[in-house]
């Protein structure tokens, strides 16, 4: 036969010790004076049999006896200074932090690294609890609180119900190998040369569709989408990608194909322009708050416009063709590039890249970059500095610095309960141009059932944490 288990019941100004036999529950009502206080603890005295103790509160109204329904997730442990209590971590997480001292709960929410956490008290015993909050492909936000009810003077028959209580249900339910569909509105202005003289600037709109898909380490994405120009005639293109993250090691890998059609002019034919590129390399990342990464990559381009076509025809636009491009068909890139990120919700990013010439064996450019990204209050804000280096050649007889700086500004929204998007503006200035670009981007789709995956290597910041999961969460209040 079980031994008896021993608790004590404490209240505002004394503790009472009960022993409680097997299969005999015991009965203990609440004063008035104890309802006043707030506050009845229940300790056990000898754990070991206390295991197997249950506590069931009722409240009374209408000649009947109600349960109150609780659960095990609102329990709080006991920490003293040689009893901690401890959790270990997986993965970089947000931690919530609840004590309960005085009758009054406080909370504290930190960010803290993999590894295990401790709670201690350090004077006396103190009761705590710890919720782990972690950036899951299939997170759920879970209510852990139940409603409360509320006893006015004028008294209501209460119907008895076996319904699931709301905290056990899963308010939105995301699915990471669901295919993700976003419509997106993309407008810029550039070329607008600041002059005293009025120059006309080329406005380009994008109305597309981006479908993205997700098998394991592997990312798919197709984007379509039709372009007005202003200046020139509108273009439709068909862009693909493939990305390959190893869940084993450092390595990634990247394909990627664009194409783009033009329809005829008055003198000219439909064109085709495409482009064809593929990228391997490595992240490493050091700690919680360093990552480096490095790749090289070949491309190629293809257009069916010549260069007399393009001087003749002014409705060919350069999305189609350049005399850049024309000179450099094919070649390769190399990238490296170091980030950091010294807090949560800011980072800051540099690298150098480099493009070969057309004979594979000469440097055409080196860009250097450098970028900051701060999540405010459901907002990203971002800075970039990007200089670039290009060395002279049989096309240019003086080598230059040319200069870029960026601002940028995106946030998200909720449009329906299937639905969310994205809104940015960026303004580049062009300083060895002396032209600006303006540019307006919005996406709508199905965010709401995708969940938190990244897309691919190239907008994993780190495994734990990145500003658009910081954005999503923002946007699914969590």
């Amino acid at each position: 036969m079980a031994p008896p288990a021993n608790v004590e019941l404490v209240g505002p100004n004394q503790g009472d010790v009960i022993s409680l036999q097997p299969t005999q529950p015991l009965y203990y009502g609440i004063k008035q004076v104890e309802t006043r206080q707030g506050l009845l603890q229940l300790r056990w005295l000898n754990p070991l049999s206390g295991q197997s103790v249950s506590v069931r509160p009722q409240y009374f109204d209408q000649g009947q006896w109600h349960d109150i329904p609780l659960d095990t997730r609102q329990i709080f442990y006991r920490s003293d200074e040689t009893t901690p209590i401890t959790a270990k971590l997986t993965r970089d997480s947000l931690i919530k932090i609840e004590t309960f001292a005085d009758g009054i709960r406080n909370e504290a929410t930190y960010f803290h690294p993999a590894g295990q956490v401790s709670l201690t008290g350090q004077q006396q015993q103190t009761l705590a609890r710890m919720s782990i909050w972690t950036l899951s492909p299939t997170l759920h936000r879970v209510n852990l609180v139940p409603e409360v009810p509320m006893f006015l003077k004028t008294k209501q028959q209460l119907t008895p119900t076996s319904a699931e209580p709301v905290f056990q249900q899963a308010r939105i339910e995301t699915d990471e190998s669901r295919t993700g569909i976003e419509g997106f509105l993309n407008i810029d202005s550039d070329d607008i040369v600041q002059t005293t003289e009025p120059s006309p600037s080329r406005t380009t709109l994008d109305l597309g569709l981006s479908l993205r898909m997700k098998d394991e380490n592997n990312w798919y994405r197709i984007d379509t989408f039709y372009t007005m120009d202003n200046h020139h005639q509108d273009t439709f293109s068909i862009n693909g990608q493939y990305d390959w993250l190893s869940k084993q090691s450092n390595w990634f890998a990247e394909a990627r194909m664009r194409n783009r059609w033009q329809d005829a002019t008055a003198i000219s034919e439909t064109h085709l322009s495409s482009s064809i590129s593929a990228k391997f390399g490595q992240i490493h990342r050091y700690n919680s708050g360093f990552r480096s990464i490095w790749w090289w990559q070949p491309f190629y381009t293809y257009t069916s416009i010549s260069k007399d076509e393009f001087i003749a025809d002014e409705q060919i636009g350069p999305d189609m063709y350049t005399f850049y491009r024309n000179n450099h068909k094919h070649g390769w890139q190399a990238h490296a590039g170091l980030r950091y990120q010294p807090w949560v919700d800011s980072y800051f990013s540099s690298g150098v890249t480099l493009t070969s010439n057309q004979d594979w064996q000469t440097l055409d450019n080196a860009l250097f970059s450098f970028d900051w990204y701060q999540f405010y209050q459901g907002h990203i804000f971002h800075a970039g500095l990007t200089s670039s280096y290009v060395f002279a050649d049989q096309n240019r007889p003086n080598p230059t610095w040319q200069y870029l700086t960026q601002l940028g500004w995106q946030t998200g929204f909720d449009f329906s309960h299937n639905t969310a998007g994205w809104l940015g503006v960026t303004w580049t200035q062009d300083w060895f141009n002396n032209t600006h670009q303006v540019g307006l981007q919005v996406r709508l789709g199905n965010l709401q059932q995708t969940a938190f995956a990244p897309y691919a290597h190239d907008e994993i910041i780190f495994e734990s944490l990145q500003l658009s999961h910081l954005l999503e969460q923002d946007l699914h209040e969590r």
